[in-house]
């Protein structure tokens, strides 16, 4: 009986971590990477250059929602959503210019946070800033909500560095 509950929870526990919203990676020079099949497989072109960190992510199924450089927001098809210029992250000098973070309890809210340098300025640290992905908008493919671009979430904090837990 023990091993026959041991294989059970072995294979609900395989297919209870089976989300693939990790399953695309966008980044650097136009390299877009696919992990869908289990092994990593090149996908072409995508839009976008980042010489630092970057974010992409996917659907729980595997299908590549949109990705971003922390400046400008691509949707699926390597198109900048129209809303999807001049988020405030710094893909030049930060370490992680952009996280995405899937809104709790929505299947088409999503956060984007860039921190936009690693250094001190002037004023201080730069500020932490948000923007809102709903991927109802332009026609399925997402876009930035209006008025919900660069917002501060606080000011005098960022070292570049950004991590969500969940």
């Amino acid at each position: 009986m023990k091993i026959i509950c041991s294989i059970i929870l072995a294979v609900l526990a395989n297919y209870s971590f089976a989300q693939k919203q990790g399953n695309n990676w966008y980044f650097g020079e136009e390299a877009a990477v696919t992990f869908n099949s289990g092994n990593p497989v090149a996908i072409g072109k995508s839009g976008m250059s980042a010489t630092y960190g970057c974010a992409s992510i996917s659907s729980i199924t595997g299908k590549l929602l949109f990705y971003t450089n922390g400046n400008d927001v691509w949707d699926s098809t390597n198109r900048i959503m129209p809303n999807g210029r001049q988020l405030k992250g710094n893909h030049f000098f930060s370490v992680q210019s952009a996280l995405i973070v899937p809104w709790p309890d929505s299947s088409h809210l999503y956060y984007i946070f860039t921190p936009p340098t690693f250094a001190p300025t002037s004023k201080g640290y730069d500020t932490v800033l948000y923007s809102i992905i709903n991927l109802k908008l332009n026609s399925g493919l997402g876009d930035v909500e209006n008025g919900k671009k660069n917002i501060v979430l606080k000011n005098n904090l960022s070292s570049g560095k950004i991590n969500a837990v969940s």
